[in-house]
């Protein structure tokens, strides 16, 4: 609404409807997803592993990219990695954002399951540090600490889980990060 007031006085009111009608049309997005959810409980933990296969092709091809391996002649700009987007900070934001869907996955998914959302989250971890994004460094880490405090808070029942889990992720993703650090 507030954007669409300040068009009223615009200079190029044509680039404020564009990005009016792209908040509408998001704000509509959000509505049916939400709608869809709510009808169809059951079928999140399956939306979630088709997301989850998304962000291990995604982390493939930013790695592959990154190090020169493949994937090197899509079109994107020169700062590698930027994966199947258009720039290195796109990559790195949309792999923070896919790393709930894989948690989501690795906590009520079946054993199979949970070993591919773990190889999905070490390599949306590697892609999100590769990516030198500082925003997105900071939104995994907000990602891994938010639920921990909300659970260690209001869920007594899984505090010990869930501690000993976020212990042997942070375990994790310190060793990958020298690994990283060391293979330069």
């Amino acid at each position: 609404l507030w954007s669409f007031v300040s068009c009223l006085s615009a200079i190029n009111a044509a680039s404020g409807y564009y990005e009016i009608g792209r908040y509408l049309l998001n704000i509509l997005l959000l509505f049916l997803v939400m709608i869809a959810v709510q009808q169809e409980e059951l079928q999140v933990l399956k939306l979630c592993k088709a997301i989850l296969l998304i962000s291990l092709v995604q982390s493939f091809v930013g790695i592959l990219q990154y190090y020169g391996v493949a994937f090197t002649d899509i079109p994107g700009q020169e700062a590698l990695p930027y994966g199947l987007m258009a720039n290195r900070n796109l990559f790195g934001s949309a792999q923070a954002f896919l790393i709930p869907f894989v948690i989501f996955v690795l906590y009520k998914g079946s054993k199979i399951w949970k070993y591919i959302s773990g190889f999905a989250l070490s390599g949306l971890v590697i892609s999100v540090i590769i990516s030198q994004t500082r925003s997105a460094w900071l939104a995994t880490i907000v990602i891994f600490l938010i639920p921990l405090i909300l659970v260690m808070i209001f869920s007594a029942s899984n505090r010990k889980k869930w501690l000993i889990g976020s212990l042997i992720t942070a375990v994790g993703i310190t060793a990958m990060i020298a690994l990283l650090l060391l293979a330069d």
